[in-house]
């Protein structure tokens, strides 16, 4: 299901009105669109249910971890603790554990229990280069014989004209900012 754009967004960016019976296809494209922009940026945008996840500790007093919104408990080897400070301090996501007596050594030996994502919904900078991904993929379904070619990352779509090849570079250059690793 999608989680950053609906087919009525792609519906009002395209100025078309999608007939029902195409809505299970469209929803597929959007989410192909939405798992590529995960992929180019390393980061999901929309905050998950609780969970909890595995880091290893390797010494150091700084535990890089996943875009996260809400620390709920963090544990080392099964032991609860608390002496530890979120970083950035003073905004999210938050990116990193820090704690004084550094993070033991070990696999797998640190839990974190959080509320994962980079937000709780999408930035609307983001949720336009979905719309835009999406958009193409449609576009690129009509099999216009004029059709170019792009390829981002692992996303590559074929579109009918200019514009379009326009507009992905827009959305390109939105993604470039929220990558998370170089």
């Amino acid at each position: 299901m999608p989680k950053y754009i609906t087919i009525k967004d792609l519906e009002n960016y395209l100025l078309v009105d999608i007939d029902l019976s195409f809505y299970e296809q469209i929803e597929k494209w959007i989410e192909a669109a939405e798992s590529s922009i995960e992929q180019i940026t390393g980061r999901v945008f929309v905050a998950s249910e609780k969970e909890t996840r595995l880091y290893s500790g390797d010494g150091e007093r700084t535990l890089i971890i996943d875009d996260a919104q809400k620390i709920e408990n963090v544990m080392i080897n099964e032991t609860k603790i608390t002496d530890f400070l979120t970083e950035p301090a003073n905004k999210l996501p938050i990116t990193c554990l820090y704690r004084k007596a550094g993070w033991p050594r070990g696999r797998q030996n640190i839990k974190v229990e959080a509320i994962w994502g980079y937000s709780e919904e999408a930035p609307q900078d983001v949720k336009l280069a979905a719309t835009i991904m999406a958009a193409n993929l449609v576009q690129a379904s009509s099999g216009d014989s004029n059709a170019k070619s792009i390829t981002m990352g692992r996303y590559s779509v074929t579109y009918p004209d200019e514009k379009s090849a326009e507009d992905m570079k827009i959305a390109e250059e939105i993604l470039k900012k929220y990558q998370r690793y170089g």
